[in-house]
């Protein structure tokens, strides 16, 4: 703003313009910061301020300034904005049109939402003497099974004094006006991500807050709760809807934020699209707009996405929390500019972390605060930071950044103290914190926060009637947990419509549900195919309709996993407030119920039809309803589960408990009233209890059954003799089915249709439960890690290896330039090979909707031994996928070209000599870092070196990588653990215990790092370069600083071609020098050399100005260096000394043991894991057990006892999904680094999983054989030997053996844990309905014959029920005996001799009478065991072919794995690739033709 001459008065003006205020653009504040007085003009630096969602009205009193004058302003400031945020100085810049044109979508997108009631909703924060404190959880000191174990005790009996809480961010100031930007600069540990996720309102459960925090005068309480959805916290791993296009993605963010408007002309549903399309035109989404998200490979292009989904939900206060990290620094300012424009518009507040930042985006941010160790040490404009650390007595080292000197101040072997300084420098944090209060600019900020309070200290206004008090307002904010402007019914919509496209586009879970509800249906309809109207069907009957129902109910515990999945999008979007939580339970329910729908009639019609049921019309759709109401009352029980249960051990935990209830008390397994009046009341609140005894009172009424036989003695009159069926009457050659439900299960047929509304109940409870439950959720269980060595210390800092050199004095005598060349290390790291990593003519490419795209092309180059190279390119040049080629690393796409080591091309020799370092560490979470290194030493390394030779080679790696006083601590999985610095060196660590080989290959291996940590690392790798390693590193954002450690660059533009590849130069003068050359001189050139290589690079591809690529060609430079490629590449080693090499340095048991080693440490230290299964194994067996309590020796309780033994197999079920997900996360460990750096054989990796697995579930099933056996009482009757309990234990372990061997060969030839889970269940009832039980062998088809002898479950069964029940007796109840009349003239025995003398079974207990014969069919359990095939002496062979199984599925376990990673399926996939390709070609070129022919004779 401009004052002429005559009121250079800067209080009067100042006066003048903080009051001022007029209705142009939606009533924005601002506020003057300073009045610089210049020539004949004033100039008035002011600030626009804006309102809350409900601005406070302007008092009358206050003067006003005229519309003219704030019009004048904002033209001056949007000048101003434009001249700094849009485009760049010099001759490469952004097309200042293009950000204008933006601005104008941007401005239509507001003018849009206008329309909607939505004007600007706007606030900043200030803070004064804020405090963020960490609470110590105990829990933490839990690192083992014993601690877990002992943990109650301790917490009851310890005297220790409890820890106290730690400082996280020990005092906060600050001010930030709406519409700016800060960033949050600090080291790993500063407490910089505590910060920013405080601000944005997720604090954390073990968190504590002190001091004030206000935003335009609301205080953090009532914005965290009733305002969240201003604020939002976007994270490096930003989750969202993977199987949906990006188009369905931000629709649905939109839906969520749009609120419901009726007016004529409007449209909600095309002003969402309209919305969407101006995102994808803002952010360059066109290419991805109608693609799968899962589908997009490059992580640039992810970050856009997640970017353009927060914009859709228009938060007024943004944090972001290293979101620019994948990008490289011309997009990283491109996309930031684009967000200044968003914010001049809207008024966004955004805080940031970043790290490597150029001085060009870091001038982008209106302030930066600086975090030391959770202390603050400046906080200011960020053209006033550098000087401020420059007061102290600090000075930058040479062409550092802003953010590197700045940085360097955390780490005191790096600071440079300027010796002309005579006053106080301080050293500390507590110092630098000091000198930060004594300040003037500290004095500056705490008037302007006094202001800034003082200005929002009217908060009057916000209070709306959705913030008043009353009761009704209370209730309703109770149970909305999630502030949202759009209502309820269309957030459940929302979602619904998501989850429709979900489905849609995932073509796995339908396929995967299809084929399991029709082969079971198959399976079952098979095996009781066309089942006789007869009594000797009985139990079969009864047996299939048991597995329908069941098979019905236990398969909805998907919706365990789909819940689980589904937690960390809900915690992702919780944070958003986009949608109430249970909103998206009803949503997917309205979805899913369809869907189950015509899954379960695909089941029933074939089930029903095939068994031969009852065939009436009435009857199937009776059976229908209680099948499908069955499948919803399950699913919304394992719904509920699944949100109770804050971890997938805890869900598996539960959800096997839960099975194991459901099916021993539904009734089929054992009648309601054999159950022990203790777990009795059980029953009654298992809804599948209702749903059998339905489904059987369907079946069973008004059905007359015909007698399969009659006993004893036909050739009497029928009333002598008897049916030999439950319920049966003598002289009725009949069975009613309705006595025989009531005589054997004490059905009534009254009770069919109320079991149909106590489902229905059960079913609508369970849904409004979790409904009610899934908004009052904490999603994010996370909470702020502090491990054992910053409890010690406090905060991590950061151990260098540069300092620890031994040659420091002398360096510090020397240029920089020169003192990194000069750096050496220990002799022992030394590599004695002299092979040179060449690649020629390298080209990768993909088919993209039936269209080649090159990835890369043409690539020539090479790197010598000493040699250290940097590959730099903007996000689309392929620069990871070069590092996998060069690697050997498997790549999905066509590769040409040839990649050698002085031109062998053996890709065996070439991936053991090539070590990789990915960008995406993964490690076993539960390893120390010198437990991690020993291990890789221990198998990489050559077996002439003895044992103690390598762990003492893996100290030296420790020292030189500076990570000895982390060495003994866990690494921790992501987001927890180590520090990513020590991380990242372990990762480094892992190849070169292995002995340093001839190259080694990064991956951004500085990226997430600060400044001085990623300086600091790459320093590192110029100390291995100097030892002789070939070293390849690709980086996004070097500074000219970093870059100068490198010898090398290699330059990829957008289109995977060399751009440059030559020295670096000092200070990369040689790479400025040639791109000056040929695109002109630029003004940050200099200072930023990777910075304007890239924009000349990025510029030239959107405009196509220049050919970078057909430049470099050229040049005499590469014609030098593809002459000395051909002569490097030439051969040095035969191939018979190749192929004489060793594939593994270290023998297959060595290597089993190695890895059997860490798989019992893991477990051990894995203390939730171990404790859910050592829980599951004592409940199951003890919930088995006392439901079969010591049942007695009647005829079905004898049978009880034998589906006591049943119910085991059951519970291997929950043992099998147990082990599956620890098996896929060790494959990918596996998978990702181990196999292909041949540090083990796959046999080796799935035996030591093998004996690991089964050491601990032979030990647990112990317990669970202990809890089971001794409480069902098969001690009893003669059996309290060691013999019996002997050989009982002994068969259960060979179970135990097979179970694991089964889980494993269903793990190793599956993805995903998912699809694990499916095909272990598949297969599990394939096998379990041929175990004898379910349907007696006698009643089998013909064709299934055969899988009774095959089924594992069956020997398993026959042993135990045949060890169990030897010759114990049966003495049959009163309603279990056959009553009849001998004929006149015999007695009871005489009459019944004959029968029991040819059956070999039975016996009358009163043979004396002459009248009511009391006949019992069974005297000992043998006989009944025979009616299914168990015998006695069959015990031993059924244990040595259980023993077979096992071997038999380790054996297929192991040569499946080792084909499947054998076969080549990227080749197969290249050459499908390869043949599409040639005929795209084809028809291009015969279109060409065409055209050609067509031009021609248009001509003539």
């Amino acid at each position: 703003m401009r004052f002429n001459e005559e009121n250079k008065n800067k209080g009067s003006i100042e006066k003048k313009a903080s009051v001022a205020y007029c209705g142009f653009r939606k009533k924005k504040y601002f506020r003057v910061k300073k009045v610089d007085v210049i020539g004949s003009y004033s100039i008035v630096h002011a600030k626009f301020q804006f309102s809350h969602s409900l601005a406070p009205k302007v008092e009358k009193d206050k003067p006003r300034i005229s519309c003219e004058l704030i019009g004048n302003l904002e033209k001056v400031m949007e000048e101003k904005a434009d001249q700094q945020n849009i485009g760049t100085s010099g001759p490469v810049s952004e097309d200042v049109e293009s950000a204008r044109e933006f601005e104008k979508i941007i401005k239509e997108y507001a003018d849009t939402l206008q329309q909607f009631g939505i004007h600007d909703r706007v606030t900043g924060f200030s803070a004064r003497r804020f405090k963020v404190f960490g609470r110590f959880n105990e829990r933490l000191t839990i690192t083992s099974l014993l601690d877990q174990l002992m943990y109650p005790l301790n917490v009851l009996f310890s005297r220790k004094p409890k820890r106290d809480t730690i400082p996280l961010i020990k005092e906060f100031d600050a001010v930030l006006d709406p519409g700016a930007f800060l960033l949050v600069i600090g080291h790993e540990g500063s407490g910089a991500h505590n910060l920013l996720k405080v601000l944005s309102g997720v604090v954390e459960k073990n968190e504590t807050l002190e001091g004030s925090l206000t935003y335009n005068g609301l205080d953090y309480h009532t914005m965290h709760s009733q305002y969240r959805t201003d604020l939002s916290y976007h994270t490096d791993d930003h989750s969202s809807i993977a199987t949906i296009s990006v188009r369905r993605l931000l629709e649905f963010v939109c839906a969520c934020r749009l609120p419901e408007v009726k007016r004529d002309g409007v449209s909600r549903q095309e002003t969402i699209q309209k919305i969407c399309e101006l995102m994808r035109d803002a952010f360059e989404l066109n290419q991805y707009y109608d693609q799968r998200i899962f589908e997009i490979r490059s992580g640039g292009e992810q970050k856009r996405i997640s970017i353009a989904e927060t914009m859709c939900a228009r938060p007024l206060f943004q944090c972001w929390d290293n979101t620019l990290r994948e990008f490289d620094s011309v997009t990283a300012a491109h996309i930031l500019s684009r967000i200044k424009i968003i914010s001049r518009v809207f008024g966004m507040t955004l805080t940031a972390i970043s790290n490597q930042l150029s001085d060009k985006i870091l001038r982008m941010f209106d302030m930066i605060t600086v975090l030391y160790e959770g202390e603050q040490i400046f906080y200011g404009p960020s053209s006033r930071v550098k000087d401020y650390f420059l007061g102290l007595g600090y000075v930058p080292q040479s062409h550092s950044t802003i953010g590197e000197f700045v940085t360097s101040l955390f780490y005191p072997e790096l600071r440079i103290v300027n010796k002309n300084h005579k006053g106080f420098i301080p050293s500390t944090p507590a110092e630098f914190r000091q000198c930060w209060l004594e300040s003037e600019d500290y004095a500056r900020l705490v008037s302007d926060i006094d202001q800034y309070t003082e200005y929002h200290s009217d908060v009057s206004a916000f209070r709306t009637k959705d913030a008043s008090n009353t009761p009704i307002v209370k209730w309703k904010r109770f149970f909305n947990r999630v502030p949202s402007i759009v209502p309820y019914r269309l957030q459940v919509l929302a979602f619904a419509k998501v989850t429709y496209f979900h489905y849609l586009h995932d073509y796995s879970f339908h396929l995967t549900f299809i084929f399991s509800y029709i082969f079971q249906g198959f399976m079952l309809g098979s095996i009781f195919y066309q089942i006789q109207n007869s009594s000797a069907t009985l139990y079969s009957r009864g047996s299939v309709l048991s597995a329908g129902i069941i098979f019905t109910a236990i398969q909805t515990m998907s919706e365990v996993d789909i819940i689980l999945m589904k937690k960390s999008l809900f915690s992702e979007h919780q944070i958003q407030c986009l949608y109430q939580p249970s909103a998206t339970l009803f949503g997917s329910t309205i979805i899913e119920f369809p869907l189950r729908l015509i899954f379960v009639c695909m089941f029933d019609i074939i089930l029903y039809f095939l068994t031969g049921l009852r065939v009436n019309a009435g009857a199937f759709f009776t059976f229908f309803l209680f099948t499908v109401l069955i499948t919803y009352c399950m699913a919304s029980i394992f719904r509920f589960i699944a949100l109770l249960s804050t971890t997938a051990e805890i869900a598996a935990f539960i959800g096997g408990l839960a099975a194991i209830y459901f099916i021993a008390f539904c009734g089929s397994v054992m009648p309601i009233f054999y159950i022990g009046w203790w777990f009795r009341w059980l029953s009654y609140a298992n809804p599948i209890q209702y749903g059998y005894e339905s489904v059987m009172l369907n079946e069973f009424k008004n059905t007359i059954y015909k007698c399969s036989s009659i006993i004893p003695n036909l050739q009497f009159s029928l009333k002598n003799n008897i049916c030999p069926s439950p319920s049966s009457i003598a002289g009725i050659p009949n069975i009613i089915g309705t006595k025989y439900l009531s005589t054997v299960f004490q059905y009534k047929s009254s009770f069919l249709w109320r079991n149909c509304g106590i489902i229905l109940g059960f079913s609508i409870f369970i849904l409004l439960l979790s409904l009610v439950l899934a908004n009052f959720i904490v999603y994010d269980r996370s909470s702020s890690a502090i491990p054992e060595f910053q409890m010690r210390k406090l905060y991590t800092t950061v151990q260098s290896s540069w300092a620890r050199n031994p040659n420091d004095e002398s360096l510090k005598q020397k240029k920089e330039y020169e003192a990194h060349k000069s750096m050496d290390v220990s002799t022992s790291l030394k590599t004695t090979d002299e092979l040179s990593l060449c690649w020629k003519n390298l080209s990768f490419y993909i088919l993209e909707d039936g269209v080649q795209k090159n990835v890369l092309k043409n690539l020539n180059g090479f790197v010598k031994p000493g040699c250290f190279m940097a590959l730099l390119g903007e996000n689309k040049s392929g620069k990871s996928v070069l590092i996998k080629i060069l690697s050997q690393r498997g790549v999905a796409g066509i590769v040409e070209g040839e990649v050698t080591l002085n031109g062998i091309r053996n890709k065996k020799y070439l991936r053991k000599r090539i070590g990789y370092v990915s960008n995406k560490q993964i490690f076993v979470p539960q390893y120390t870092v010198r437990e991690t290194l020993r291990l890789h030493a221990s198998l990489r390394q050559s077996g002439a070196v003895s044992i103690s030779e390598r762990y003492k080679y893996v100290d030296e790696v420790i020292d030189f990588l500076g990570l000895y006083d982390v060495a003994k601590f866990i690494i921790g999985d992501e987001g927890g653990g180590l520090s990513l610095y020590h991380k990242k060196l372990t990762g480094i660590g892992i190849e070169l215990v292995a002995r340093p080989g001839s190259v080694l290959l990064l991956d951004e291996p500085a990226s997430g790092l600060d400044s001085q940590s990623a300086w600091m690392l790459i320093a590192t790798l110029r100390k291995l370069a100097n030892a002789g390693l070939s070293i390849i590193c690709s980086t996004s954002q070097p500074s000219s600083r970093l870059l100068n450690l490198f010898d090398s660059l290699l330059m990829l533009d957008g289109y995977g071609q060399t751009a440059y590849i030559g020295d670096v130069g000092n200070y990369a003068q040689s790479v400025t020098k040639y791109f000056k050359r040929l695109h002109g001189n630029d003004e940050n050139s200099d200072k930023d050399p990777a910075d304007y290589a890239i924009r000349c690079v990025y510029y030239s591809n959107e405009n196509e100005k220049t050919d970078y690529a057909a430049a470099w060609a050229s040049t005499d430079a590469n014609k030098h260096l593809l002459s000395e490629l051909d002569h490097l590449m030439s051969s040095t080693m035969s191939d018979e000394q190749i192929h004489s090499e060793q594939e593994f340095l270290s023998s297959m048991p060595f290597q089993t043991y190695k890895i059997m080693k860490r798989n019992f440490i893991l477990y051990w230290r894995d203390s939730t894991l171990l404790m859910s299964r050592l829980a599951f194994n004592i409940l199951a067996g003890l919930l088995i057990g006392f439901a079969f309590y010591k049942q007695g020796n009647g005829v079905q309780r004898t049978q009880n006892k034998m589906f006591s033994a049943y119910m085991l197999t059951i519970a291997s079920t929950s043992f099998v999904n147990g082990l599956i997900p620890k098996f896929i996360y060790l494959r990918d460990v596996y998978e990702y680094h181990e196999e292909n750096s041949a540090a083990y054989s796959r046999s080796a990796f799935i035996l030591a999983f093998f004996i690991t697995e089964a050491v601990i579930n032979c030990c647990f099933g112990t317990l669970f054989f202990l809890c089971w056996y001794y409480p069902s009482g098969f001690y009893l009757d003669g059996h309290n030997t060691p013999f019996y309990g002997g050989y009982a234990w002994l068969i259960m372990m060979a179970f135990a053996l097979y179970y694991t061997s089964f889980g494993i060969g269903i793990a190793t030839v599956s993805p995903s844990v998912g699809t694990a889970s499916l095909l272990s269940g598949t297969a599990f009832v394939f096998v379990q309905y041929f175990n004898g039980m379910v349907q007696v062998p006698s009643q089998l088809v013909g064709f299934w014959k055969w899988m009774n002898a095959l089924s594992p479950y069956k020997y398993f069964l026959e042993g135990m029920n045949g060890n169990n029940l030897h010759n114990v007796p049966v003495v049959c109840e009163p309603t279990e005996m056959y009553l009849v009349d001998p004929p006149s003239g015999l007695t009871c025995g005489q009459y019944f001799f004959d029968y029991i003398k040819s059956s070999g079974a039975g016996i009358v207990y009163n043979p004396q009478s002459i009248s009511r014969c009391e006949f019992c069919p069974y005297t000992v359990a043998d006989e009944v065991l025979a009616n299914f095939g168990y015998y006695y002496h069959h015990r031993w062979r059924n244990f040595g072919i259980l023993i077979g199984y096992a071997a038999f599925n380790l054996g297929f376990a192991i040569v499946i794995y080792e084909i499947i990673r054998s076969i080549p399926f990227h080749r197969f996939l290249s050459l499908f690739i390869r043949k599409r390709v040639q005929r795209t070609r084809k028809k291009s070129e015969m279109l060409n033709k065409k055209k050609n022919k067509n031009g021609d004779s248009s001509v003539a």
